[in-house]
């Protein structure tokens, strides 16, 4: 198994889990996609459900970028690994994501050519 691919299962996992928990607890809940985490509307949302007070130098940090691993891909990377998997496919499509449409161009762009598009053109 890749490091990919097992990074792929622990997400599928933990978040059936979380799934779990959001089905049979009382508690409050938030359900907030990392990508959307640091955009104005997904910070918005966390600092509201966590009663706290939005700063200025908060919201400073937030808009700076930093992916210290962005490059470090030792492997090829199957993203079919995320298609093929039924299990993943299903905690996918419960949480709102749709694994057949990764954008295979984006991804090149941003770590470079380690993709197995699998035949896919995108």
């Amino acid at each position: 198994m890749t490091p990919f691919e097992q990074c792929l299962y622990f997400w599928a996992e933990v978040n059936a889990f979380a799934l779990k928990l959001e089905r049979t607890t009382s508690a409050p809940w938030l359900r907030l996609h990392y990508e959307h985490l640091f955009e104005e509307d997904g910070w918005k949302a966390l600092i509201d459900f966590l009663d706290l007070t939005a700063t200025e130098h908060g919201n400073k940090l937030r808009s700076q970028v930093f992916d210290q691993f962005r490059f470090l891909v030792p492997v090829a990377v199957d993203l079919d690994a995320a298609t093929t998997n039924q299990s993943i496919v299903e905690v996918a499509g419960k949480l709102g994501y749709d694994p057949s449409a990764v954008n295979l161009d984006s991804l090149v762009k941003r770590y470079g050519n380690v993709f197995a598009s699998g035949g896919r053109d995108n």
